[in-house]
């Protein structure tokens, strides 16, 4: 399948790629395609220079690997280095949404107060004279 039939041009005039085309591009295929951060990168070229070795881009072809690239912790200049694979970016119904983060316990109020309240009591009888 080629990009011209899947993909398609944003109003910016920016390349607009499903994922489906993009996992089209795995390791099995002539051409590597990754997903960082909602763009699309074409990582072919780079699988013999990547300093961690050509077999840790092949695990994630054809697939959003943001979180084990932000993972490495990847130099400033790494980052750079993307602007030249960069090929469109991911179709906004396709982008990994980022979890709802739960706000049950976020700030734990239920078990801060029961601590609170168990310690007092402990301490009442404690130090309560018999």
């Amino acid at each position: 399948t080629s990009t011209r039939e899947m993909g398609s041009e944003s109003e910016l005039g920016l390349k607009v790629i499903r994922l489906k085309e993009v996992e089209e591009h795995n390791r099995d295929a002539e051409t590597i395609w990754t997903v960082i951060h909602g763009k699309v990168y074409d990582v072919t070229n780079f699988l013999e220079e990547h300093p961690g070795g050509g077999e840790i881009i092949l695990e994630n072809a054809g697939m959003d690997s943001t979180e084990q690239f932000d993972d490495v912790g990847h130099s400033s200049d790494a980052k750079e280095m993307l602007t030249d694979l960069y090929i469109g970016n991911i179709h906004p119904d396709d982008e990994e949404k980022p979890e709802a983060k739960s706000e049950s316990w976020s700030i734990p109020w239920i078990p801060v107060t029961f601590a609170l309240l168990l310690s007092l009591v402990l301490a009442k009888y404690a130090f309560t004279k018999k």
